[in-house]
């Protein structure tokens, strides 16, 4: 009884240990595919969801199902721009504690309270993934901004392209971790081919590839944002298409303002971020221009933020530029300049200490958060130029350009 009774408990293991391993593998294959797979199209906003929802319009949105001028529709993974560095089958799930990634991870998506986020080599990118609609409604957003403003308003339009149009990974990686992206370059060029011809389009993208091959600080790690430095280096490509002296960036003043630990970092945890957090620098205008800065936020004013060097922590560093998000910002200045009329996202806040020496008012409008249409908006104001600034992947994905429709009253032009 004793040899039966253990040669049953053997045959009762092996069955177990069997099962053990087939559940597992099932689990391993489920959690794969969930982590490959990208999350539907959600609303983008300023706030931490939309930052993290944004990047990742993954296998759902391939390029197979896109379409750009000068882009082959049918490129297959040669033809594709990417870049990564979390496997995806190691992937994991964000927990709120500090530094809490196995740091043998160095690459793929991982999964958070935010949705989906990217990871390379201790740094976040967004994936710029669209599809032929998404690029449509963005270049027709600019004809209803043209039927909407005055006809003597000049109108620029910056489309800021994000980290990973410049980031190298290699093919192998991102092709396993299914991180796809499309010629940002492509589609700045196919929007200004086919933009409405008073819309005067200043691509940067080229512009900062040189740098960036120049190894200067464009992008932040551990946030989606752009740098100061990179935002100087829009404002020279500006002024040259508007017909304005630009100012060495020797002639304003540069402020360390210390460590910066971003929405990428939030969304992760990763140690290796907070380990090597970003360098947050900022370039105040000119010491001979004086500024006022009222932030309007709902009900809420604020009148005691400056266009830059406002004290930030750790976590709050961006807000060093015009204090806070916020709907609406007004300044005013001492340059000799005319006025401006800014429409756009974070993108365009660094580069306002740059444009407040040429311009004696700019009113900056986020149209996520604004709550009047521009008409009656404009029906007390007048303003010699129009800037609309946003980033790449607010223009094809999300709610800012439906946003942007909504606030010009594309649904009220006769």
């Amino acid at each position: 009884m004793e040899q039966t009774k253990f040669s049953f408990t053997r045959k009762t293991i092996t069955i177990a240990s069997l099962s053990a391993i087939l559940i597992t593998s099932l689990i391993l294959a489920i959690v794969s595919f969930a982590i490959r797979r990208l999350p539907d199209d959600k609303n983008d906003n300023s706030d931490m969801s939309t930052i993290m929802n944004n990047s990742v319009e993954t296998s759902k949105n391939h390029i197979e199902n896109s379409s750009i001028e000068n882009v082959n529709e049918n490129a297959n993974v040669s033809d594709v721009f990417a870049e990564s560095t979390l496997s995806s089958d190691n992937s994991v799930e964000n927990s709120t504690n500090e530094s809490n990634v196995d740091e043998e991870i160095s690459h793929g998506w991982i999964i958070n309270e935010y949705g989906y986020t990217y990871v390379y080599n201790g740094c976040g990118f967004e994936q710029f993934n669209f599809k032929t609609s998404a690029l449509e409604r963005y270049i027709n957003s600019f004809d209803n901004l043209v039927n909407v403003l005055p006809e003597q308003t000049r109108i620029f339009n910056i489309t800021v392209p994000v980290s990973s149009t410049f980031a190298s990974i290699p093919r192998e990686i991102y092709t396993n971790d299914n991180f796809y992206n499309q010629s940002q370059s492509a589609f700045v060029s196919t929007v200004a081919s086919k933009n409405n011809k008073k819309i005067i389009d200043i691509p940067i993208v080229s512009l900062l590839q040189e740098h960036y091959d120049n190894d200067e600080y464009l992008f932040f790690k551990t946030d989606k944002n752009w740098t100061s430095l990179a935002a100087y280096y829009a404002y020279r490509a500006f002024c040259e298409n508007a017909e304005f002296d630009s100012y060495s960036i020797e002639n304003y003043v540069k402020r360390d303002m210390g460590d910066y630990l971003g929405s990428f970092y939030h969304a992760t945890k990763l140690s290796s971020m907070y380990e090597s957090p970003d360098s947050l620098v900022c370039y105040s205008t000119l010491p001979t221009v004086k500024t006022s800065l009222t932030v309007y936020d709902g009900e809420l004013v604020y009148s005691d933020y400056a266009l830059c060097n406002n004290k930030v922590s750790l976590y709050s560093g961006y807000n060093v530029f015009l204090g806070r998000s916020a709907a609406r910002y007004e300044i005013n200045t001492t340059s000799k300049g005319g006025s401006v009329l800014i429409i756009g996202d974070t993108s365009a806040h660094p580069i306002v200490p740059f444009l407040a020496t040429h311009y004696s008012k700019i009113d900056i409008i986020d149209p996520r958060k604004f709550d009047k249409p521009l008409n009656e908006f404009l029906s007390e104001r007048e303003y010699d130029d129009c800037i609309t600034m946003c980033y790449s992947t607010n223009a094809i994905s999300g709610e800012y350009i439906p946003a942007f429709n909504n606030f010009i009253g594309d649904n009220n032009n006769e």
